[in-house]
């Protein structure tokens, strides 16, 4: 992997080497397509939620993600053909959410959380 663009990660701290991609594009397209210019590898952006009770999270837009990922101008990308997207959807289901459907490449969930149940602890 050459560089990591990270989207809202929740508390994850990657120690990827001297190629990480530091800071953070946030929810502005714009941003998340300067840092993928500046020859990013994956966008990784975990999916969550904005609520009273979860003020640390917000909305990731998996969309734009991908779109500023795969929408490339080839005189910006001699030779680089695109980001991967990767979401981390640990707060609901495939079945809730469908980030393949939205653009994502890869998408993880977690069976510990809410596939799993929450009343199973």
């Amino acid at each position: 992997m050459d560089h990591l663009v990270e989207q809202k990660l929740a508390g994850v701290d990657f120690q990827t080497g001297e190629k990480q991609k530091h800071g953070s594009a946030g929810r502005d397209k714009n941003a998340l397509r300067n840092s993928i210019l500046d020859e990013a590898a994956i966008v990784f952006s975990t999916l969550s939620f904005s609520g009273k009770l979860n003020r640390t999270f917000d909305v990731v837009i998996i969309d734009e993600a991908a779109q500023a990922a795969i929408v490339i101008d080839p005189a910006d990308m001699e030779g680089l053909e695109g980001a991967l997207v990767c979401i981390d959807v640990t707060f609901a289901t495939p079945l809730y959410q469908k980030a393949l459907a939205l653009g994502a490449d890869i998408v993880l969930h977690s069976a510990t959380k809410f596939i799993g149940g929450h009343n199973d602890v």
